[in-house]
């Protein structure tokens, strides 16, 4: 049985397939590649199928190329690197199906200030992920071409930054800062 997370992380891979997007944006297939383009690879392990099996031998194998993310929020729960074979190995098939495998992003670094209270500023390399709030309420499912979508909602953002070497945690934990974008 899914729960909301497994659904959440299921829809997500569906709409990352062939054909998906173009639903969306059926006038414009080129614009539907580049979206496409934009997506991380992203791998549920609730299944002992051939397809789970090979991306966790990729991992094992590979780990520099993946994120190993438990269902929870701040980043305390990812495992890079080395970790990743260490922990794939010895988890259940339950422990499993409560992670995902990302693909790893390595964003470009830019020199920035980091302000945090009663430390002095720093002026480091950091590396920002932008989140945008919003939701998507409808009926039907991405796989289907019976989607109606009821309320289409997007509403402000956060951007969140850390030192470029940093791999594990966020806001929550002290490990990255609450930034401001600056257009140009």
């Amino acid at each position: 049985m899914m729960n909301c997370g497994d659904q959440f992380f299921h829809e997500l891979q569906v709409l990352c397939r062939p054909g998906v997007v173009e639903r969306f944006l059926p006038e414009f297939p080129e614009v539907c590649t580049k979206v496409r383009d934009t997506f991380a690879g992203l791998w549920g392990l609730e299944g002992n199928n051939k397809e789970t099996r090979d991306i966790i031998a990729d991992a094992v194998t590979n780990p520099h190329l993946y994120v190993l993310k438990q269902q929870l929020e701040g980043g305390a729960g990812n495992y890079y690197g080395s970790e990743i074979a260490e922990k794939l190995e010895i988890m259940d098939e339950e422990e499993k199906a409560a992670h995902i495998l990302m693909e790893r992003i390595y964003p470009e670094s830019i020199k920035n200030y980091v302000i945090r209270p009663s430390e002095p500023v720093k002026l480091i390399n950091v590396i920002s992920e932008l989140g945008i709030y919003g939701y998507l309420y409808g009926s039907g499912s991405f796989s289907t071409k019976d989607t109606i979508v009821l309320k289409n909602y997007n509403h402000g953002h956060i951007l969140r930054s850390k030192g470029e070497n940093v791999d594990k945690g966020g806001v929550a934990i002290g490990a990255a800062v609450i930034d401001s974008p600056f257009l140009i």
